[in-house]
């Protein structure tokens, strides 16, 4: 369970500054997952990072379907006619590369500061 529990810390970070302070700052959410679990620090950072961009994605859809599905068609024309819901698999999959990339830099970070030792 403490596993879990990292993951919806790391997600909820991550919401938290998505919000307070936007997107780019989301990866801080994944150092956090890295420096609190060393082994497979990359994990939990992508698991929660992309748990809170996969909860944002689908809170807009639900509060305004319409807007959204407008917005992904848009974006997915701009980009090389990618369909629309492509669009939002991609969004995902950025907050996924992101929380991966701060786990991995935590982890990183653990080990130099002598923190923890490599398994």
């Amino acid at each position: 369970m403490r596993h879990a529990g990292l993951i919806l810390f790391t997600c909820g970070v991550s919401l938290g500054l998505h919000l307070l302070l936007g997107w780019q700052v989301t990866v801080l959410a994944g150092v956090m997952a890295g420096l609190r679990q060393v082994r497979g620090g990359w994990f939990y950072g992508a698991a929660g990072v992309g748990l809170a961009w996969l909860l944002l994605v689908g809170y807009n859809l639900i509060v305004a379907p319409e807007a959204v599905a407008s917005m992904f068609t848009v974006m997915g024309g701009l980009t090389g006619n990618i369909p629309g819901a492509l669009v939002g698999l991609m969004t995902v999959l950025t907050g996924l590369i992101l929380g991966a990339l701060g786990g991995g830099i935590g982890t990183r970070l653990a080990l130099i500061s002598g923190r923890e030792r490599p398994a």
